[in-house]
């Protein structure tokens, strides 16, 4: 295990443990052991901004940018922590990186992620297109491209590049749940029910990946499907849980029809909308 992967697993079990005055010390510890290798700062930036700690991961990836690097990965991975913030020296970060090596899947993904996230889907598609002809096995690539799609309401192309995410990395419980949510767009509710199921499955502390499963089993007529996904929300639900948690329950015990039309009206829209403008690092 690498130094940097020593100091990432530390930081994963800090936050699991909720010791943040740990967390934040050996962070700051190892941005200061490393102050001077760019590429090691941009990683610790990430994972910054990965465990909520956005302005340290904005203050490490500003000191990066202001040595004026050449290197196109640092270029794009210190950008993309700037450009979640707003701050256009990201976005200008990115393109550079872009137009440097324009033959790295890393940098054209990065910038193509920025891109669609700020609303410019038909330019970031371009930039996933580049990036996923550059390396066609990459599940990451596979699944910005799929979220790109979604983004411009494309959901056939979407399900097909996210499909090709999933059976690259079939575990990954984001990709399921977002595979599943362009389904029910696709209007194919058994496919979506099938794979928000396995993504609840994979994702055993994500709510809302539960919820969307017991609803999405319910509208399919998987009974006692229906409510095993609803017990297993229950189990990770928390406080601000319990009406959603009601209302998807009585939805369900009313039957498949009624828990299609919830899923519609009540879920699906605001999970679909948060999970594709959420960004990667």
């Amino acid at each position: 295990m690498s130094e940097i992967d020593a100091v990432s697993k530390q930081v994963r079990e800090l936050e699991a443990s909720g010791d943040w005055a740990e967390l934040r010390r050996t962070l700051d510890q190892a941005a200061s052991d490393h102050h001077a290798d760019l590429r090691t700062l941009c990683v610790l930036a990430l994972l910054c901004r990965e465990v909520g700690e956005g302005e340290r991961a904005y203050a490490i990836a500003r000191s990066v940018l202001e040595r004026e690097p050449e290197d196109p990965r640092v270029l794009s991975a210190a950008g993309s922590a700037l450009s979640a913030t707003g701050d256009p020296a990201g976005e200008a970060a990115l393109r550079t990186a872009s137009l440097l090596a324009p033959e790295e899947p890393y940098v054209r993904m990065a910038y193509g992620v920025h891109l669609t996230r700020e609303g410019m889907v038909e330019d970031g598609t371009a930039e996933l297109l580049a990036a996923a002809s550059l390396d066609e096995g990459d599940p990451v690539v596979a699944l910005e491209l799929g979220i790109a799609y979604a983004l411009g309401r494309r959901f056939g192309r979407a399900r097909a590049a996210l499909a090709r995410a999933v059976q690259t990395d079939p575990n990954n419980p984001w990709s399921l749940t977002l595979l599943g949510l362009v389904e029910l767009e696709d209007d194919d509710p058994e496919a979506a029910a099938t794979d928000l199921a396995a993504a609840a499955e994979a994702g055993p502390a994500d709510f809302e990946a539960h919820l969307l499963a017991a609803l999405a089993t319910g509208a399919a007529g998987w009974e006692e499907k229906a409510y095993q996904m609803l017990e297993s929300a229950r189990f990770v639900a928390e406080a601000g849980d319990a009406d959603a948690l009601e209302d998807a329950e009585d939805a369900i015990n009313d039957g498949p029809e009624s828990a299609a039309k919830h899923l519609a009206d009540s879920v699906v829209p605001i999970a679909l909308r948060t999970r594709l403008q959420a960004r990667p690092w």
